[in-house]
């Protein structure tokens, strides 16, 4: 089943994530595919929010991928990301996940 998200913007005070993408779901996740575009602004207060209400996982996620994340013209950081086969690629560094 083909997906297309033309715009998502999610954002609460200064803290805003906006993305895009397409993906092709079959319930089978290694048959599936997906690729996007993710952009946050004040990353760090992100983190810190999700910190702060106790999302050790999301939060520790979000330090690691800020790692990866390259600066936007806009000043946020963002991430090309896809997943086919199994395998994500985040800013074209394939992250074999399963």
């Amino acid at each position: 089943m083909p997906l297309h998200v033309a715009s998502l913007t999610a954002q609460r005070g200064a803290m805003q994530i906006t993305g895009n993408g397409d993906a092709n779901l079959t319930g089978n996740t290694d048959a599936s595919s997906a690729t996007g575009h993710i952009q946050v602004q004040n990353l760090d207060a992100v983190i810190e929010t999700l910190r702060n209400a106790g999302q050790t996982r999301a939060s520790a996620a979000l330090i690691l991928a800020k790692l990866f994340g390259h600066k936007a013209p806009s000043g946020g950081t963002s991430w090309d990301v896809s997943w086919e086969g199994g395998v994500m690629t985040v800013n074209h560094i394939p992250l074999p996940i399963r």
